[in-house]
């Protein structure tokens, strides 16, 4: 596992002044810059290119009062963040006049799944062996080892999200291989990848020195959140709302299972500890 580390710095006064004239100046240059892209858009004349606009820096900072710890380098970087700026700002323009689509999308695994099942067609079409069948198996290769990278990637952004947000992490204790072999649900469960992201979530949690608890998934959905009580009909998966028989308790399932597990899993007298700030509670 790559890890980074950040380390606060502790500049002295003459060291904060400095940067204090480099960010009052980097702002008051790319208020100008971009006050230059207004003022043309206006004129309807054309916008400098990003080159164009880093090859007349040199005049904008002869002709203007910057201090001579701005250097010219930082400049070219405020001029590219102002160039990305205005396209963004003319693209995100052209979106609002265009007609709306429907708010639905496919999930990036459900796009690459189907490429992958279009590569795997062409494959069962190639002679086993010849030169054609090696490069389509090297494509479907490289399908899936994208898939599998977007998968981690999207694991790892989660996880560190929650470990910078919370000091106390609760999840379930799921016994993901049963329920793939048992289960009618195994594809959505393998494409979760809960195994991987429970163990993540375990090691970034023990290194970053936050507590961890796991607890038994057991009626964590049928159970009200607000005074205890079990639903009397079992909820099956169409169900997305919650609603308590004894207490007329309303929320959806999944925020009203994710209180009970926070719970369940920080209650003091059913924890018990395994080692430095990770602990395990299964009831």
């Amino acid at each position: 596992m790559k890890k980074t580390y950040e380390y606060r710095v502790y500049p002295n006064n003459k060291t904060k002044a400095t940067i204090n004239q480099i960010l009052e100046a980097c702002s008051w240059f790319y208020n100008y810059l971009l006050e230059q892209f207004r003022k043309r858009d206006q004129r309807g004349d054309k916008q400098p290119t990003k080159i164009e606009l880093q090859d007349s820096l040199i005049q904008i900072k002869n002709g203007n009062p910057l201090p001579k710890q701005v250097q010219f380098h930082i400049l070219q970087d405020v001029a590219r963040r102002v160039c990305k700026t205005w396209q963004d700002y003319k693209r995100l323009k052209q979106l609002d006049n265009k007609k709306k689509h429907p708010n639905t999308y496919k999930t990036t695994f459900q796009y690459n799944e189907k490429k992958i099942v279009t590569v795997q067609q062409k494959l069962s079409q190639k002679v086993r062996g010849s030169q054609n069948w090696k490069d389509t198996k090297l494509q479907l290769t490289k399908k899936w080892e994208k898939v599998v990278n977007q998968a981690k990637h999207e694991t790892y952004r989660v996880v560190n999200e929650l470990v910078k947000k919370y000091d106390e992490i609760a999840v379930e204790n799921l016994k993901v291989k049963e329920m793939i072999e048992k289960g009618n649900l195994a594809k959505f469960i393998q494409r979760a990848r809960w195994a991987i992201l429970f163990q993540v979530i375990s090691d970034k949690a023990s290194i970053a020195g936050r507590r961890l608890v796991r607890v038994n998934p057991k009626n964590t959905t049928q159970m009200c959140s607000c005074c205890g009580e079990l639903s009397k009909e079992k909820l099956n998966l169409a169900q997305r709302a919650f609603e308590c028989w004894n207490c007329n308790y309303k929320d959806d399932r999944d925020i009203n299972s994710a209180k009970n597990i926070y719970k369940l899993g920080f209650d003091k007298s059913l924890l018990s500890e395994v080692g430095g700030k990770t602990f395990w509670n299964v009831l």
